[in-house]
């Protein structure tokens, strides 16, 4: 993803896990963390600590035992709001209630996309035949460029469709 929206509460970067065996390193400014490869994760998540709010630019290297394998063509950038900024958008969710949709339709119009994500998959942990809602799910794993799991949730989405004809 090009350009998302970090928050205290929401502080998570996430990207695909490229393979089992891969790990990684986030740069951020210039500064390099080492991830460890997570065999059984579906992604990646790395909540972004410690730093003042404003825009960063970062990237992920995939790296193997013999070195880096992949790096980017382009940085991409994150924002990281202040608790002012983010009191605002809880504000917001607040009034929107317990609608999940609504609730994750404003993460988004904030650039808020893993956060969005987080609220569209607890809704499906808990509502998992809700098939005609599914396609904004899709939409969010698309967002984040989790390809792995926007195909996955596609192919339950046209299951669910076949089966309902």
């Amino acid at each position: 993803i090009k350009k998302v929206t970090l928050s205290p509460a929401h502080p998570d970067l996430v990207w695909r896990n490229a393979c089992p065996e891969y790990s990684y390193k986030l740069i951020i400014d210039g500064n390099a963390v080492d991830i460890a490869a997570e065999s059984t994760s579906e992604m990646i998540r790395f909540a972004v600590t410690d730093l003042e709010p404003g825009e960063y630019d970062y990237r992920v290297e995939v790296l193997d035992n013999d070195g880096t394998i992949y790096i980017p063509r382009s940085d991409s950038k994150f924002t990281l709001v202040d608790a002012k900024a983010e009191k605002k958008v809880m504000k917001d969710l607040e009034a929107a209630g317990d609608d999940a949709f609504v609730r994750s339709g404003i993460l988004e119009q904030q650039n808020m996309y893993v956060a969005a994500m987080d609220g569209y998959r607890e809704y499906f942990k808990e509502n998992p035949d809700d098939n005609d809602m599914r396609p904004l799910l899709i939409q969010s794993y698309q967002d984040l460029k989790l390809s792995n799991l926007r195909k996955s949730e596609a192919r339950l989405y046209n299951a669910a469709l076949e089966e309902g004809y």
